[in-house]
């Protein structure tokens, strides 16, 4: 398949795809360095390489029934990032003293479960552009 010609939706869908498995090592070594104390924790280590495997087989494959998993599959993604930002957040609340800079160096990082909605979400975007524009 020719990279001439392709349209951006294919190329944001590729890039997404991409990010996942990158995004999957890095929560798997920061769930791993946190020993997966909480079950939830394994719930982002095991879903980023099925986005992963999901954005990549929509970069090849872009038909009615794909869409309509992919949409599926990416707004489940987006779930799973808020319910971390919770969980992130959470914790870092209880540490002592709270919401302070030092507990968001210390903690759970905030931003990583926010990055993997908003990519979940980049890639409900490239799905709409694919099939509705």
């Amino acid at each position: 398949m020719p990279w001439e010609g392709w349209p951006f939706e294919r190329v944001a869908l590729l890039f997404t795809g991409l990010a996942f498995f990158m995004m999957w090592i890095q929560v798997g070594l920061l769930h791993w360095g946190g020993a997966f104390h909480r079950w939830q924790m394994w719930i982002p280590v095991l879903y980023s390489p099925v986005l992963g495997i999901v954005g990549l087989g929509l970069t090849a494959t872009l038909t009615r029934e794909t869409v309509t998993a992919g949409f599926a599959f990416f707004g489940i993604g987006l779930l799973v990032g808020t319910a971390g930002t919770y969980y992130h957040l959470k914790t870092i609340g209880r540490y002592v003293l709270g919401y302070n800079v030092r507990n968001f160096i210390a903690g759970p990082p905030s931003m990583l479960p926010m990055m993997y909605a908003a990519m979940s979400a980049f890639g409900v975007l490239a799905l709409y552009w694919a099939a509705y524009l």
